[in-house]
């Protein structure tokens, strides 16, 4: 994003400007205010100009009062770019546009006394883009890329103990799907460094449709002594070369220790790292040979809680698997809690949801659907979305689902990725025995 800052001696009540930039370069997106104004106009129709209007001063209540006096950013110009694989790293300006053919003049400030100030007594300072050619693979940035350096430099990434800046998240984009820093790209990156070639140099990859990741919480428990752990299960239908979640710790929960992988979890090696009240968990293999696959125990993590905990307390926040070629694959997450020697299979037998029925629950904090059911037995189940019309708006899942309850996500994106529109949709849930379908709400 692109700041728009004043520095002004007076008040200002209204802003007009126009600039001007490459088409052939960059492509205006949106302006977005920083503060709050009654009207913003803007205009993005004409490549390669853009004019933004931002008014504090309309008769309407709420009262607004002008900008003070001094140095503020009055909104944020998007902008993407429009060509890839330029080469090298390039700088565009963004410049002021006066338009002789326009009867007043393109940039100008109204102040609170009435008088407007344009060009001379108005400065202007045009701007300077720069568009940075990845450099794929070297996010430590030492102009080296794919070696182990850069693989620990994500892995801490993922883990919450380093931020990585722009240059390097455009590096970090190793399987070139258009997704930053991702699994699939510690995964890809892997791969080169254990010698095989880079496939995807200087090839551009189409934008993959972000997967719908799976997230089963079934009811499961009984009071649970002050020693306890939680028992993370996984379904993926392809060998898992890679893994990143975020799980939300409740407040009963006084200690974590250190999580252990499943002895099914084939060579998969895992790191881990706290953020307040929020774990990560990354799990990544050095080789190709023995990845995990089905239906399988990929962890338990001990726990100490001073009141009793169930896995429904647990909230998996985000996740993220690739398959041994790093690319971005789907997979169900299945969490059980349990006493130490406990059965979980014991444990994961109550539902709270009767076979055959399903709920939707929509999320207007982060514009997602959550839709619940459970399956009286192991089998497969298609899950879609459908508008009013009867189009199909995305497949969420065609795969198999153990017996119990189960939640998957929508993110609100159709086939392509893209985001759709707050409305009614349809979800329809087969399996090989029965259909259900129901309405949901999905509100932005």
């Amino acid at each position: 994003m692109i700041p728009i800052t004043i520095t002004n001696l007076q008040p200002v009540e209204y802003i007009h400007i126009s600039l001007s930039y490459d088409p052939s370069l960059l492509q205006a997106v949106a302006v977005a205010p920083a503060i709050f104004f009654q009207g913003v106009h803007f205009d993005l129709n004409t490549a390669g100009k853009m004019t933004i209007e931002l008014d504090r001063d309309l008769v309407p209540p709420p009262f607004v009062p002008p900008i003070p006096v001094g140095e503020t950013t009055v909104a944020y110009i998007t902008m993407n770019v429009a060509v890839n694989n330029l080469g090298r790293d390039i700088g565009t300006p963004l410049l002021f546009l006066e338009d002789p053919n326009t009867p007043y003049p393109d940039n100008l400030f109204l102040l609170d006394n009435g008088y407007f100030i344009v060009p001379p007594m108005l400065t202007l300072t045009n701007g300077m883009i720069y568009i940075f050619e990845p450099l794929y693979g070297d996010v430590n940035i030492n102009n080296d890329p794919f070696e182990v350096g850069d693989a620990v430099s994500l892995v801490n990434y993922f883990i919450g103990c380093i931020n990585l800046s722009p240059r390097q998240k455009a590096n970090s984009d190793c399987n070139r799907d258009n997704i930053q820093a991702t699994i699939a790209d510690l995964v890809y990156m892997l791969r080169i460094i254990n010698g095989e070639p880079d496939t995807l140099r200087r090839i551009l990859s189409p934008l993959l449709q972000p997967d719908i990741t799976q997230t089963p919480t079934p009811k499961t428990t009984n009071s649970l002594d002050n020693f306890a752990k939680l028992t993370i299960y996984l379904y993926c239908s392809e060998p898992l070369g890679g893994f990143c979640f975020s799980l939300k710790v409740p407040e009963a929960v006084d200690r974590v220790r250190d999580g252990v992988i499943g002895v099914n979890a084939g060579n998969l090696l895992l790191a881990s790292g706290k953020r307040s009240d929020t774990l990560t968990f990354v799990g990544y293999s050095l080789t190709e040979d023995n990845l995990p696959q089905g239906y399988f125990m990929l962890m338990e993590l001990p726990f100490e809680a001073h009141s009793n905990v169930s896995a429904d307390d647990f909230e998996i926040l985000s996740a993220d698997f690739s398959n041994a070629l790093g690319l971005k694959i789907n997979a169900a997450i299945k969490l059980i809690a349990g006493k130490w020697g406990e059965n979980e299979a014991d444990a994961d037998t109550q539902s709270n949801i009767a076979p055959g029925e399903i709920i939707a629950s929509p999320n207007p904090f982060n514009s997602t659907v959550s839709i619940r059911f459970a399956s009286p037995k192991h089998q497969q189940y298609v899950i879609e979305i459908y508008d009013m019309l009867g189009r199909k708006v995305s497949m969420l899942s065609d795969g198999f689902f153990t017996e119990g309850e189960h939640t998957v996500i929508w993110n609100g994106t159709n086939q392509n990725g893209a985001p759709v529109a707050a409305g009614v949709y349809l979800c329809r849930l087969k399996s090989q025995t029965e259909g259900v379908t129901l309405k949901i709400n999905y509100m932005k």
